[in-house]
């Protein structure tokens, strides 16, 4: 069932009181990459990153498809917060696939600002754990990304499993701009 989000300020005070809920209920993770080919989008996801999951988290970043393979074959990030273009030509698409062959099977996160229902669901289909609109990253939508992430079983911090489709196990999330 798809949520309709609220713009009331209680639900989203309510939403953000979640946070501190939600933190204290998970593992806590410990590594997280963001790829993002803007250096202030890059730095704001960090920042939200930061908020949700407290400030001793591991935040790496990439801005290029190959500095993103590089950093997951360094060290195996927990989840992956995925730009759906990346600069020059690179698409979600394309970055997923190279994960993949790479041998990366956790949780990615792709957040574009040209999200759309349709484009969410293309990106679920091929095995994304959920998909973003930039306008829509905040708190409470992390600590329900994150919450997701144990809700279908994505490891965590268990390299050798093997990544199972996030589509067939959720349903369709809102993600236009409100």
């Amino acid at each position: 069932m798809t949520r309709a989000p609220s713009t009331t300020g209680s639900k989203f005070l309510e939403r953000q009181s979640s946070l501190s809920k939600a933190r204290a209920g998970r593992e806590r993770l410990t590594d997280i990459l963001v790829v993002e080919d803007d250096e202030r989008d890059s730095l704001s996801i960090a920042a939200k990153l930061r908020k949700v999951c407290g400030h001793e988290v591991g935040i790496r970043h990439a801005r290029t498809l190959s500095a993103m393979l590089d950093r997951a074959l360094e060290k195996r990030p927990e989840i992956v917060f995925l730009d759906h273009i990346l600069k020059p030509n690179d698409t979600a698409f394309k970055s997923v696939e190279f994960m993949r062959g790479g041998g990366y099977d956790g949780p990615i996160v792709v957040v574009s600002s040209q999200m759309t229902d349709r484009l969410a669901a293309q990106l679920r289909r091929i095995g994304v754990l959920e998909a973003l609109h930039k306008d829509d990253l905040n708190g409470g939508r992390i600590a329900e990304v994150l919450q997701l992430m144990q809700t279908v079983g994505e490891p965590a911090a268990k390299p050798a499993e093997p990544a199972r489709p996030a589509a067939a196990k959720t349903a369709p999330r809102r993600t236009s701009r409100r």
